[in-house]
């Protein structure tokens, strides 16, 4: 035991039977592993940990810099990705004959170029997240057991791509209603819809980022189920409370003045429902254990 002082053990590679609940031995122990290969614990000590994390922070932030840097140089091209509902919102109005388009404003000297260098951030975010994802998932997956990694592991390889395809539902489809709502709004009430840039990139980002996060929702439910911490059947016995959810959800978040924002919002909740529901059914264990208790 002398051998073990100061030292973090670290659970890596340990092999168990599916779902079996056998164990390993325990090094030095002198009990026999339930299981035919014997387990492999690293042992690290608490400064080796730290150097550990601290060399995944640092290839982690060293590729949001240089992502960052690309999209630095390309921010025009970012710049017209953002401004771009605005432009097809000012085309509309233009050929219905309205002539008073929206005009995004800069409020203070330094707002644009503040907002050149957080757009570019952003960008690199997103181009080095699969990256810092990795870098993540190298220094933790040590510590799982098998069966936890098999049930993480599709969170992390389809993770990225649900995010993009929920902020690019919302770039497409529910930004632009709600962008002509509140500016039809403004016209309604002889208002000059002339809105500040940095409010307009906070709104469309953090709708993009609301449903790209509701994107995910598959996902940490296919965990959920691997793990045997939700069943399938009581996902789909929740299917009236997750209808009415779904409409009033779209009501609150798609305020347009016509029930198509609304069932386009809502559609998607209730399609997101039943991907779960279908991940649940695909990924949870049927061969051994019980379900959770209060989860059939």
């Amino acid at each position: 035991m002398a051998e073990t002082d100061g030292y973090i053990r670290r659970r890596a590679d340990k092999t168990l039977a599916d779902g079996t609940g056998a164990t390993n031995a325990d090094p030095g122990s002198g009990r026999a592993a339930s299981s035919s290969h014997p387990p492999s614990d690293v042992r690290m000590t608490f400064t080796e940990h730290l150097a550990e994390l601290r060399r995944r922070l640092l290839l982690a932030i060293l590729s949001v810099a240089i992502c960052s840097v690309v999209g630095l140089a390309c921010y025009k091209d970012v710049f017209a990705f953002l401004v771009h509902p605005v432009e097809t919102l000012n085309a509309k109005l233009e050929r219905e004959g309205i002539r008073s388009p929206v005009q995004p404003q800069s409020k203070g000297l330094t707002d644009t170029f503040m907002l050149v260098f957080e757009a570019s951030l952003l960008t690199g975010l997103l181009l080095a997240s699969p990256m810092v994802v990795y870098q993540l998932w190298a220094f933790v997956s040590p510590g799982l057991y098998p069966r936890e990694k098999k049930a993480i592991t599709p969170i992390l390889a389809f993770g990225i791509l649900a995010f993009i395809g929920g902020a690019a539902f919302a770039y497409r489809m529910v930004f632009p209603f709600a962008l002509e709502f509140f500016v039809r709004l403004d016209l309604e009430l002889h208002i000059l819809p002339q809105y500040v840039m940095t409010d307009y990139v906070s709104f469309l980002l953090l709708t993009m980022t609301c449903f790209g996060t509701a994107f995910e929702l598959p996902l940490v439910i296919a965990a959920l189920a691997r793990l045997r911490l939700v069943s399938p059947s009581f996902l789909a016995g929740q299917w009236r409370y997750c209808t009415v959810a779904a409409f009033v959800l779209g009501s609150v978040l798609t305020p347009g003045p016509d029930t198509i924002s609304m069932l386009l919002m809502s559609g998607a909740l209730l399609l997101l429902y039943a991907l779960s529901v279908a991940a649940a059914w695909v990924f949870y264990p049927r061969r051994e254990g019980t379900p959770a208790e209060g989860m059939r």
